[in-house]
């Protein structure tokens, strides 16, 4: 449109990735009603600013479901009796059906709109309304674009036949569990190190080892200290949680089973840690437990996530550049 060179234009799309997911990360803090410093190391893990500003679809992806999980959050335990606003209505339409759309293996956040009081609906029948209509629109918005997006997938990886692994998983469902098992045994630690950017770039860039160890202290400690808690949450909506994360985790290694590994191999080639970042917002609503305030003090605060985020992503653009010239 504007007669731009190629390197113009993949900048120019860089640029406005990242304006995208910074605007959705910022509402996302800015909704949410707990665990704001979660989303916000979450958003300053060197890997995450890595697909940001990437040409990738991860920029939106990651943008959208951290998004939903907050407004989700904001609107089932921080929005006190007020019904649903028409403007509010037509963000979670938008979400459901854009999420999908994006990458159909995270659709399972739209059941997280079942949290919502029906209250905020104005009324059950009301709920129940607004959860049909969206949900008969994503499936035929989701349902169509599988039927156009089959035909243009090429299957260029030896062995790679989705048709008939689809086939094979149905036919021996115990051994694609053994695979799942025997998969997560293998590459379990290198999805740790790509989620928490150990790895960056083409898996060319590898950080030092004590920025591993301690950054997952430092997520622990976020995700168990006590400010950090909402004592609304039921065991259901807790259970609820749960499945959606392993929903889209079993859904992520089977997509990549089917579209990038051999019919019948005994491991899924090809899953990424990256894939798991956009469901790391589940993961407090997971761990959320009622705890004594004078027992469980807050130890880490925003200014040393900062702090901590200037030192990692300061390492690695170091690394970057060491490993460059």
């Amino acid at each position: 449109m504007f007669g731009a060179s190629v390197l113009l234009t993949a900048y120019f799309i860089e640029v406005i990735d990242f304006i995208i997911w910074l605007v959705l990360i910022y509402f996302s803090i800015k909704l949410i009603p707990k665990f704001k410093s979660i989303i916000l190391f979450i958003a300053l893990i060197p890997m995450t600013l890595q697909e940001a500003t990437s040409l990738a679809p991860d920029a939106l992806t990651i943008g959208l479901s951290i998004f939903l999980v907050s407004f989700v959050a904001y609107l089932a335990y921080g929005k006190k009796k007020n019904r649903i606003t028409k403007s509010e209505l037509t963000i979670l339409y938008s979400l459901a059906f854009i999420i999908g759309l994006c990458k159909i293996v995270y659709a399972p956040l739209v059941l997280l709109y079942f949290l919502i009081p029906a209250s905020k609906f104005g009324s059950k029948k009301a709920k129940v309304i607004h959860a049909t209509i969206i949900g008969v629109i994503f499936l035929i918005l989701n349902i169509s674009w599988l039927l156009i997006s089959a035909s243009l997938i090429i299957e260029f990886q030896p062995g790679v036949n989705s048709g008939a692994q689809v086939a094979h998983i149905l036919a021996n469902p115990l051994h694609y569990l053994s695979v799942g098992l025997s998969t997560i045994e293998l590459y379990g630690i290198n999805w740790l190190y790509g989620v928490l950017g150990i790895t960056l770039g083409a898996f060319n860039f590898i950080l030092p080892n004590f920025y591993f160890v301690s950054t997952l202290v430092f997520v622990s400690v976020l995700l168990l200290q006590k400010h950090e808690r909402i004592v609304q949450i039921k065991p259901l909506a807790r259970t609820l949680f749960c499945v959606i994360f392993f929903s889209i985790f079993i859904l992520i290694c089977t997509s990549v089973y089917l579209q990038w590994t051999a019919v019948g191999a005994n491991i899924i080639e090809g899953v990424q840690g990256r894939y798991f970042i956009p469901i790391l917002a589940l993961l407090p609503f997971m761990l959320n437990r009622k705890h004594n305030s004078d027992v469980h003090a807050e130890i880490i605060t925003e200014p040393k996530i900062f702090y901590y985020a200037i030192m990692m992503n300061a390492i690695a653009l170091i690394v970057f550049f060491a490993q460059n010239v």
